[in-house]
């Protein structure tokens, strides 16, 4: 009798992030629609739902999540990991949240915005120690003696010493306690104590038209904005308190100047012009 074999084959790895935290949405009310079609992915928690055996062909992905927009997002495993092919979607809650909170924020257009994000200055999760560029691993430590501190998220910022913008960092994996892996080298410019944020994002499409809404939980509500138009990177501190609905996004925005990597500075010639590096466009 000749035994049969099942193979498995992860296909793709969904992960939903709430834009106004940062955070994994757990909701479970999930609707999938593949080029028109319904399917019913695996959910395993933290947000993540997994495709097995569903084919590697390129599609429109429509999402539907309670308390949430819906979204369409195009799979494209030409761009992806062919190990682990995973698309980090970033759902913005409706005008009442699951929970009852409301939401507002800003709206706009901006010819050539690529893509709008944020920090929230009054909800710090850790503070940056150090960073050992052989090893990339990054150190950290909390607001309390003897607290463990897990960055248990992707998407975070640095808060820069003037308060006024934040170097972005990814987090790829975790060696241990206080300690983080991070996808890019961290600039030498960037010091011990400076406060670590979570990541919050807006939305922009091709036409410059942008989104960024908050959760109405706090009285002061400052944030530090970071946008890209045109590959340049912009930061703008806003209340929302006191600026809210249809803005110019570019009022009051500062371009920002890309610090040298651990890497460029070690070649540099000390006494060469220190000129701006162009950024690159952001991967939301």
């Amino acid at each position: 009798m000749d035994a049969s074999v099942i193979r498995a084959r992860l296909d793709l790895v969904i992960n939903l992030i709430d834009t106004t935290t940062g955070a994994a949405v757990n909701e479970m009310n999930v609707r999938f629609m593949k080029d028109g079609c319904p399917v019913r992915p695996e959910p395993r928690g933290d947000g993540n739902f997994i495709f097995i055996n569903s084919g590697r062909e390129n599609c429109l992905m429509h999402i539907e999540v309670y308390g949430y927009e819906s979204t369409d997002l195009e799979i494209n495993y030409e761009t992806m990991d062919e190990q682990i092919p995973t698309s980090y979607v970033f759902l913005m809650p409706s005008e009442k949240t699951a929970t009852g909170e409301s939401v507002f924020g800003i709206s706009g257009k901006l010819t050539s915005l690529e893509s709008i994000e944020g920090i929230y200055l009054r909800k710090p999760v850790a503070s940056y120690s150090e960073y050992n560029l052989k090893k990339n691993i990054m150190s950290l430590f909390g607001f309390v003696p003897g607290m463990e501190v897990r960055l248990d998220q992707i998407f975070y910022g640095i808060l820069n010493d003037d308060g006024n913008g934040y170097e972005i960092f990814e987090v790829v994996g975790s060696p241990g306690p206080q300690k983080v892996n991070v996808r890019d080298p961290i600039p030498e410019s960037v010091k011990a104590n400076q406060k670590i944020y979570r990541r919050i994002f807006g939305k922009a499409d091709k036409e410059g038209n942008f989104k960024f809404l908050i959760r109405d939980d706090a009285t002061v509500l400052e944030y530090v904005l970071r946008f890209v138009v045109d590959g340049q990177v912009y930061f703008r501190k806003i209340d929302f308190r006191n600026t809210y609905g249809e803005i110019d996004l570019m009022d009051g925005a500062v371009r920002a100047v890309e610090e040298p990597g651990p890497e460029e500075s070690e070649d540099k010639d000390p006494k060469a012009d220190q000129k701006a590096k162009e950024p690159g466009k952001d991967k939301n």
